[in-house]
Parts: structure tokens; sequence; C-alpha cells
């Protein structure tokens, strides 16, 4: 939806954009193409994720807050430790509530 915006900031008056598309070129994707139509509740999810990043840079607080067993075969295991999930458990919660929306965004 990134693109899809800035496309149609730099095309104002020229063309109009209605969608974008996300191309899934490996086997673990499926080789599919998935259209996102450039509507209102696309519009409303970019700024939702725009403002949780923009209040996370300001606030600070960038949490490490990974769901239950995501560490087991994460890349990044050696940076964090193994006991990431323990930690992230013990973090305030109520401070992860603009993460966990996010995850939530269709």
């Amino acid at each position: 939806m990134l693109y899809a915006l800035a496309a149609e900031k730099l095309l104002a008056g020229e063309a109009e954009v209605t969608s974008g598309r996300l191309y899934f070129c490996t086997s673990a994707g499926g080789f599919v193409e998935h259209t996102v139509t450039l509507d209102d509740s696309a519009r409303a999810a970019v700024d939702g994720v725009a403002a949780a990043i923009g209040d996370a840079l300001s606030d600070p607080f960038l949490p490490a807050a990974p769901d239950r067993r995501e560490c087991d075969l994460c890349d990044f295991r050696v940076v964090c430790g193994p006991y990431e999930e323990r930690r992230s458990a013990r973090k305030p919660q109520g401070r992860l509530e603009p993460l966990l929306a996010l995850r939530e965004l269709p």
C-alpha cells in the first residue's frame, strides 16, 4: 500500500491509482499475485501503521514481542538468545497494545 500511495502522489492529476500488488515469487509464497485495493480501509491501515511506528520512535519503545514459539526457527536467535519469549512476557503488556493491534490488521 505504501507504494500505491507514493504512486498516487507522484501521478496526481496524470493517472488514478486504484490498487497495489504483492508478488510472492517463491515456492513458500506459492508464486501468487495478491492485489490490494486502495480504499478507505487500506488507507486507514496505513495510517495506523504509520502512527504506531511514529509513536514507538518518539516514545521510544521498540519492543521485541514474539508470539509463542516464533523464536524457534528465527535466524536472529543468536542475537536475542533463547529466552526472548520469557523476557517479553515480563514487559508492560499495555505498552504492547499498538504492536498487537498491528498484528490484527488484515
